[in-house]
């Protein structure tokens, strides 16, 4: 029982292995400018997902507006300032 969870556990290993390789493949091929969008929206997707599953962390708030170039930073920061 244990070997044939070993086979299977390395065949999804070899799987995912490949896949990878292949969406790295697909992505360097794209043009430079291309490429950074999708980067950034596959970031921007798992931050999402990420949050999603997670939530946000009881003791820091996700506050809008609150960017080091944004109008209120200055407040926020005096109010939060380990944030």
């Amino acid at each position: 029982m244990l070997a044939v969870s070993a086979a299977q556990l390395r065949e999804k290993k070899h799987l995912v292995d490949l896949t990878t390789q292949q969406i790295e493949d697909q992505i360097a091929a794209l043009d430079p400018d291309i490429r950074a969008a999708v980067i950034s929206r596959l970031r921007a997707d798992a931050a999402r997902a990420t949050h999603d599953r997670l939530g946000s962390h009881p003791n820091r708030p996700r506050i809008q507006g609150t960017g080091p170039h944004e109008p209120g930073f200055a407040e926020h920061q005096a109010r939060h300032p380990d944030a």
